[in-house]
């Protein structure tokens, strides 16, 4: 096993993840080129995976709890939350597993593939970046900041926005996504106004004022 391997398995980082200051906090004598060395060896050994700039995890089998893609997507773009798709099988709202941990995101958009997992970021332009988005505790004892099941809708909108039918946007989610009607019914509009007014695109405001007409949460 990797001398930095050891050193990380002993303190055991919040969440699983760690930086580059994590690094050089725990080596202060070394130089960066010795840093550099230490993170290759146990790259190339299989014990810690880059993740993005600056930013790792050590490999599956030394993660105790397992790292949730939730947590590293939150990390590797700041700021950002968990919405589209992920979000809304996290609350079981759509049926299958999503392939990938997707995001929306305050800058331009951007795919990591990284050894745990495929982290797509979407770029939605807002009013306010954190309406209808939530703290959340996960399985794990881990939080991580996710999108409500109408903030979620709202982005996904705004992704299709040129493939939609504007005049049933019910069947939309129905169809499309295939959330269940009666699920439809108890997503909250408590946070609508909020997420109404965040919302620059007007076709994105358009679905929202029909689905609130349509439901009450």
């Amino acid at each position: 096993m990797q001398s930095l391997t050891e050193a990380f398995l002993k303190i055991r980082p919040k969440y699983g993840i760690f930086t580059l200051s994590h690094i050089q906090n725990l080596f202060p004598s070394h130089s960066k080129g010795a840093i550099r060395l230490l993170i290759n060896r146990a790259v190339s050994h299989g014990e810690l995976h880059r993740l993005g700039r600056a930013l790792y995890c050590l490999e599956r089998s030394y993660q105790n709890p397992p790292i949730h893609p939730f947590i590293i997507a939150n990390q590797l773009r700041c700021p950002s939350y968990i919405s589209f798709e992920s979000a809304l099988n996290y609350y079981g709202l759509i049926p299958e597993m999503t392939m990938q941990t997707a995001s929306a995101c305050s800058a331009r958009s951007k795919l990591f593939e990284t050894p745990v997992g495929v982290f797509e970021f979407k770029k939605i332009p807002c009013n306010n970046f954190r309406a209808g988005v939530k703290n959340l505790k996960l399985d794990n004892g881990a939080w991580a900041y996710i999108a409500s099941p109408l903030r979620a809708i709202a982005d996904l909108v705004y992704e299709r926005k040129s493939s939609i039918n504007f005049r049933d946007p019910i069947g939309f989610l129905t169809d499309s996504l295939r959330i269940d009607e009666e699920e439809l019914q108890q997503i909250s509009l408590n946070e609508f106004s909020e997420i109404y007014v965040s919302m620059r695109n007007k076709k994105v405001k358009q679905f929202l004022h029909a689905f609130k007409a349509e439901y009450s949460g």
